[in-house]
């Protein structure tokens, strides 16, 4: 009885089939670098429009957002019946209570609760999208209260920082992991690959200094021993980024 003759593939078929491996996985590699690059770009771009926001309700009410004494007479459906949805601030020029890095988010007593306040008045006067106008402050959540980040993590909250160092001084916006909840090494909203793209494009690319700052001492986002400090070089969600909105 004849034999069948048992064929393989030939080393140019073989080749054929490893470069179509390596063009399928360079394909989704490049896809994915695609889709971080874009929840950069969308996180920029939002950070941004905050910080213009701001400048806009500050020129036509001539006080900061939260901090406006007069909400409730001056912006539409800020009413004072309803404090814990939006009411007054104390008008000291300064939104939430100044030094303190604690989370203010939820909190009801003055001057704190102007954290919560400096979203509702930008959702009110329809110069920010995001937060729900009849959200109770004390149930935070993003997307309610407080602004959801673009980058699928995390959010927004606001405090007035007096740290040169890591936060740098004068009123931040952070991205943080939970309204109440910072967050620390893994479970923060960017890691510090993502971070530094973020710092470049908006700022110096140094972790603890400039406009563009992370927290190191919570969240491992940097090295501590680079002057200026360096953002390290890993895709573990690790940072927790400060943006100053003067």
């Amino acid at each position: 009885m004849p034999q069948k003759q048992m064929s393989g593939f030939t080393l140019v078929e073989l080749a054929i089939v490893l470069m179509i491996i390596g063009l399928l996985i360079g394909g989704i590699l490049r896809g994915q670098e695609l889709m971080e690059n874009s929840r950069v770009n969308a996180l920029i771009q939002q950070v941004k429009a905050y910080q213009g926001a701001k400048v806009t309700f500050m020129d036509a009410y001539s006080s900061l957002p939260g901090d406006l004494p007069t909400a409730t007479t001056r912006i539409p459906g800020c009413n004072a019946a309803t404090p814990n949805i939006c009411g007054n601030g104390n008008g000291n020029g300064l939104v939430g209570e100044p030094g303190s890095t604690a989370v203010q988010a939820g909190l009801t007593t003055m001057p704190q609760i102007e954290t919560s306040y400096f979203w509702k008045h930008l959702a009110l006067t329809h110069l920010i999208s995001g937060v729900t106008p009849s959200a109770v402050i004390t149930t935070t959540d993003w997307g309610q209260t407080h602004p959801a980040s673009k980058t699928g993590d995390g959010g927004f909250t606001i405090f007035y920082s007096t740290q040169a160092h890591d936060w740098g001084v004068g009123h931040r916006i952070r991205l943080q992991m939970a309204p109440r909840s910072p967050g620390g090494k893994g479970t923060s909203p960017i890691s510090p690959i993502r971070a530094r793209q973020v710092d470049l494009k908006m700022d110096d690319g140094r972790s603890s200094v400039g406009d563009v700052t992370a927290d190191s001492h919570a969240s491992e986002c940097n090295d501590e021993t680079q002057p200026g400090g360096v953002y390290l070089n890993t895709e573990e969600k690790n940072c927790i980024m400060y943006f100053n909105i003067e």
